[in-house]
C-alpha cells in the first residue's frame, strides 16, 4: 500500500468521526433539546430563603417598577421548559413542578457565601 492510500484511509476515518460527531452534537442539541438551562425565578422570603438582588443599580435585571428583587435559581432539562413567543411578555415563570424530575431549586445559603453572587445577599430566615 503506498504512502498516499494510508493517508486517505486516515483522512476518511477522521473525516467520518467528525461528521459522527457534529451530527450526534446537533440531534442531541437540537431534536432531543438535552442539556441543562439555568435561570432566575421569583421567590418568596416569607416561605424560602432567597437570593436579594437590590434594584436601584441594575434596572436591566429586574422586573419593571421593583426595587428590590428575591430569586432562587431554577436548574431543569431544556426539554421540560416551556417555549414563550417573544412577543410576550406574560410568560409562566421557570420552575419546578411537584415531584419533576431533572429539576432542581437553589436557595440562598450564608454557609455557602461562594455562591452568592456579588453584589447580593441573602433575604432574612424564612418564618416557621
Amino acid at each position: 500500500m503506498s504512502m498516499d492510500k494510508k493517508n486517505w484511509w486516515l483522512f476518511g476515518i477522521f473525516g467520518g468521526l467528525l461528521i459522527f460527531a457534529i451530527f450526534f452534537t446537533a440531534v442531541k442539541m437540537f431534536l432531543l433539546r438535552d442539556y441543562w438551562v439555568q435561570g432566575m425565578s421569583r421567590c418568596d422570603p416569607s416561605r424560602e430563603r432567597c437570593f436579594l438582588r437590590s434594584c436601584e443599580n441594575e434596572e436591566s435585571m429586574c422586573p419593571e417598577g421593583v426595587s428590590t428583587f428575591f430569586y432562587k435559581i431554577v436548574q431543569k432539562k431544556a426539554y421540560a421548559v416551556r417555549a414563550c413567543p417573544s412577543e410576550e411578555n406574560d410568560c409562566s415563570l421557570l420552575r419546578c413542578e411537584p415531584d419533576e424530575k431533572d429539576c432542581f431549586e437553589t436557595f440562598c445559603s450564608s454557609d455557602h457565601p461562594e455562591d452568592i453572587p456579588e453584589g447580593e445577599r441573602c433575604s432574612e430566615e424564612k418564618q416557621e
